[in-house]
Formats: structure tokens, sequence, C-alpha cells
């Protein structure tokens, strides 16, 4: 299992790529609009003083509602095996939206998920070139 931690204007989130399996966690650290830390060592002595190691377990499986199936996961197109899916890209993008340039463990499939940046909701999911959520 690897993890990334995603810096927003709101916060920080944090996913974790699983055998067959993407978790998210929404609540690693909120940061308050009215903050002014703009230096990179001011912002890493807050997360190391805020960050609890419950927030580092604190990570649950994402929907997909149904969008991104066990194929997805396969390592290879005819094995019944899953492995854990190879992050290409992650984009913090300007409407508050986390996206995930994501390819399959067999390299067959590639999908780029959207979720809000704070509730990690599922927006939009592309596979292999076709929208296929929302429908």
């Amino acid at each position: 299992m690897h993890e990334l931690y995603v810096s927003t204007k709101h916060g920080i989130a944090g996913f974790s790529f699983g055998t067959g399996v993407i978790f998210g966690s929404k609540e690693m650290l909120k940061i308050d609009s009215a903050s002014t830390l703009t230096n990179m060592s001011d912002i890493w002595k807050m997360v190391d003083e805020k960050i609890t190691p419950e927030m580092l377990t604190a990570f649950h499986p994402l929907n997909f509602y149904g969008a991104l199936g066990e194929e997805f996961f396969q390592l290879t197109p005819t094995s019944s095996g899953v492995g854990v899916p190879r992050v290409n890209k992650v984009s913090v993008l300007d409407n508050e939206e986390i996206q995930l340039d994501l390819s399959s463990p067999s390299g067959d499939h590639n999908a780029i998920a959207t979720f809000d940046d704070q509730t990690l909701d599922l927006k939009r999911l592309i596979l292999d070139g076709k929208q296929v959520f929302p429908k």
C-alpha cells in the first residue's frame, strides 16, 4: 500500500492505494481560511504539530459508484488477481477539485478521477477516454 498527501487551499487530504482499492482521508488537516502561512518550513511545522497518528489511519474506501470496476485493478487482462493502481499525476484544480490520473496495475486501463477537495466525493470519472461518471 502506498500513500500520497495533497495540499489544497482548504487543507491536506490523503489518498492510500491498496490491492484492489483506493482509500481517502478528508480529515487530515484543515487550514483556516484566514491563515497567512506561506513559508514551507512554517507549514510543515504546523503539519508536524497538528497531525496525529489517528489522522494517519482515518482512511475510508472511496466510492466510485460502480464506475471503476474490479477489471481496472486486475494484474493482467486474463488474471483474477488484483493489484495496486499506479498514480501518474495529481492535480489540484482551480475549481476546488483534486484530479488523479491513474493506470491499472496491468497498464491496460487509464482513469482520470476528479474529487471534491473537501468531501472527497467523486465528481467525474473518465475511464479509457470515456466519461463513465456521472453518466
